[in-house]
């Protein structure tokens, strides 16, 4: 009769566990305030836990390099910090300490082309599958002990989809959420992390155009009516943000940074990416509607607020779901 009661009530607490947790996703191109948002809603709800996809692709991704390449991997530690290696093997993207010698930064600039050659190569197809998978698992089992621990789930993604986790995690409810910025946002938002990266000597916290645009033309369409959630501007103030894009992209060839090596957009690509976004139909100053192109549960506009004030409405939303 004990064992009988125990089973019960262990069914109960799994039921009420199950029903009483949430995992929300979290989608918005780069720099949309995304992660400022997650770190507030931990702040202000204990219940939460934020997940980030890119810290645990990037730990485990430079723990593979390490153990696929140690000689090269020592070579590149010793030219470049902690914080920027991954920036430097995968990105291309590359910050010597001050102190590195011209040996050491030489052996490193070698050592990194050794690894990018091996991924342009046939025979890494394998490893990046393998990768790929423990990836997902590592990413799936951050989420499962975060809701044995009793918490919600803020998953900041770009790569697990809706169908990945409700089909993981069927009995927990799984909302959509869309932090909605206008590119002229984003783009203000760009430059300041930027500008703080370069000051603290820290490419983590860097992003570039080549990620910026991409990512955010795959989330926003332009429409030439209002809907439920848009920003109005002109078709010309769109063309003058891309030429200010451009005349950055041509700054950046002039000015050499001490120690940085890059690559970046280039003319031919951001203009294609400008075309594929900005219908060419459109007049100069007719008014259009830049909107999600998707389908969300929630959108959550974060322009002209502070990161609190993001968290407040996110948390408030998600109540009037339940």
């Amino acid at each position: 009769m004990h064992s009988c009661l125990v089973v019960i009530i262990l069914l109960f607490q799994t039921f009420c566990f199950a029903s009483s947790q949430k995992i929300v996703l979290l989608y918005g191109s780069s720099c949309s305030g995304k992660t400022s948002l997650c770190k507030e809603v931990e702040r202000l709800d204990c219940s939460w836990l934020h997940i980030d996809e890119d810290d645990i692709y990037i730990e485990e991704w430079l723990k593979e390099i390490a153990s696929s390449f140690p000689a090269e991997y020592e070579c590149i530690s010793k030219a470049i910090s902690d914080s920027n290696l991954f920036h430097a093997v995968k990105r291309n993207v590359i910050l010597f300490k001050e102190r590195a010698t011209s040996k050491e930064r030489s052996l490193a600039l070698e050592s990194i082309t050794t690894i990018q050659t091996f991924f342009q190569e046939e025979g890494c197809k394998e490893f990046r599958e393998k990768f790929r998978e423990k990836f997902i698992s590592l990413t799936l089992d951050a989420i499962e002990q975060g809701l044995i621990n009793q918490k919600n789930i803020l998953l900041n993604r770009w790569y697990l989809s809706h169908d990945q986790i409700t089909k993981t995690f069927p009995d927990i409810p799984t909302s959509k959420v869309f932090a909605f910025s206008p590119l002229v946002s984003s783009l203000e938002k760009f430059n300041k992390r930027n500008s703080e990266a370069f000051l603290d000597k820290d490419l983590s916290n860097h992003r570039f155009y080549k990620q910026f645009i991409p990512s955010y033309i795959s989330l926003y369409q332009i429409k030439t009516t209002p809907t439920d959630i848009h920003f109005p501007c002109k078709r010309k103030d769109l063309d003058t943000l891309f030429e200010s894009i451009y005349q950055d992209l041509l700054l950046e060839e002039k000015i050499v940074n001490p120690g940085i090596l890059s690559v970046e957009l280039s003319k031919m690509e951001l203009e294609e990416f400008r075309k594929k976004f900005i219908p060419k139909y459109l007049l100069p100053n007719e008014t259009i509607y830049i909107t999600p192109s998707r389908e969300y549960d929630i959108i959550i506009n974060t322009h002209q607020k502070t990161p609190d004030q993001i968290a407040e409405d996110l948390l408030l939303e998600i109540k009037k779901t339940n």
